[in-house]
């Protein structure tokens, strides 16, 4: 995967446009998946996977999941993966959220120690 570069100002537009929560609670599946999410149908159907599995409760409309899914593709293609686990891990997120902080700070913990390895 080659990396594609995006400002600080982009990156902070991707993580808030995809939602801290979920940042934290996607991102390793997007890692492990992030080949297969190169395949148009099979990132379509992973967009329909999600959206359903959420009853809806967070996206009105499968739009709004697509550009959720797009902007963290965008900040794990761009090699920010880490760097957007911090920003969730030191948001106020814990308080209303803690799971997702809990997720954000193991999966980090997991890259850094070599257990999941981000494709480059």
């Amino acid at each position: 995967m080659d990396k594609k570069q995006i400002s600080d100002k982009q990156f902070i537009n991707c993580y808030r446009s995809a939602g801290l929560w979920f940042v934290a609670l996607y991102m390793e599946a997007f890692i492990l998946r992030i080949n297969e999410l190169k395949d148009s149908v099979s990132k379509t159907k992973f967009i329909e996977e999600i959206y359903n599995d959420g009853d809806n409760e967070f996206d009105k409309e499968i739009s709004a999941t697509r550009t959720r899914v797009n902007c963290l593709l965008r900040i794990i293609e761009s090699g920010r993966a880490i760097e957007a686990l911090e920003v969730v891990v030191n948001s106020k997120l814990n308080k209303q959220f803690p799971e997702a902080v809990y997720e954000a700070e193991k999966l980090s913990r997991r890259i850094r120690n070599g257990e999941i390895i981000i494709p480059t």
